[in-house]
């Protein structure tokens, strides 16, 4: 449900940003011939991509969208409806003095052939955008579960995560460390001593304030995953063991 909603949202806020101007044109029956109606769309598109792409490289995000396409196609086909000049051509013929009969049954049945071959034209345009609309929502779904993490972890700028570790070389030592500090006291004291007793070694139970980048990937993701509070323990394997973690403090910046 919460997907659905962020979905209809992204495109309410794309259409209204991508078809503003269009729509203002339309409702105040502005007129314009087919090139500056090309024009129009191209321009219109282009400044909303932009602006769209400004926004996503402010705040980080990498991927592009190609709903210009889309939007933009949905703008020219308004703008084809309701701001297009169309010069009056039967009016014409009737007012020309050397308009025969003949060519005006001629004039006719061009005028005709281009109304068939306009809306043949026209239902092809609303098979393509409903082509399009099916591409960009099936486009936005695929981004959202390759990146529906993206919103889950604590922001970089604002804490650091003070952790405790130690890496044992088969998930079995891992499993086996862990029951023995849950079978106890299963405090930060407790989980403190245990380390010190069985990684000496390797410096084990040391509190560290960390930030993103300063662990591997998989470590890092899970330190800074949000909603991740003092107290969490996990075993993770990494390129160099398992590795079990326990979050001390969250400290603001």
């Amino acid at each position: 449900m919460e997907f659905l909603l962020s979905l209809l949202m992204a495109l309410l806020v794309t259409a209204l940003a991508y078809l503003l101007i269009p729509i203002i044109f339309c409702i105040t029956s502005k007129k314009f011939t087919e090139s500056q109606i090309k024009k129009i769309t191209i321009i219109n598109g282009v400044v909303v991509w932009l602006i769209f792409a400004i926004i996503r490289i402010n705040a980080g995000i990498e991927r592009t969208s190609f709903a210009v396409f889309l939007w933009s196609a949905i703008a020219y086909w308004l703008m084809q409806k309701r701001c297009l000049l169309v010069q009056d051509t039967e009016h014409k013929a009737t007012n020309d003095l050397k308009f025969t009969v003949q060519e005006q049954s001629t004039s006719y049945q061009t005028i005709g052939a281009k109304n068939i071959r306009s809306k043949k034209r026209a239902n092809w345009f609303i098979v393509v955008l409903v082509i399009l609309l099916i591409a960009s929502l099936a486009f936005n779904i695929v981004q959202y579960n390759s990146h529906k993490d993206d919103n889950q972890w604590i922001e970089y700028d604002s804490y650091y995560v003070g952790v405790r570790i130690i890496t044992f070389s088969t998930e079995q030592e891992a499993l086996s460390f862990y029951n023995m500090w849950k079978s106890g006291d299963a405090t930060e004291e407790s989980m403190t001593d245990l380390m010190n007793q069985y990684g000496a070694w390797q410096d084990a139970g040391k509190l560290q304030f960390v930030e993103p980048g300063d662990f591997v990937e998989e470590i890092d993701g899970w330190c800074f995953y949000r909603g991740r509070k003092i107290g969490d323990v996990a075993i993770i394997e990494n390129i160099y063991g398992f590795t079990l973690c326990y979050i001390s403090s969250i400290v603001e910046r």
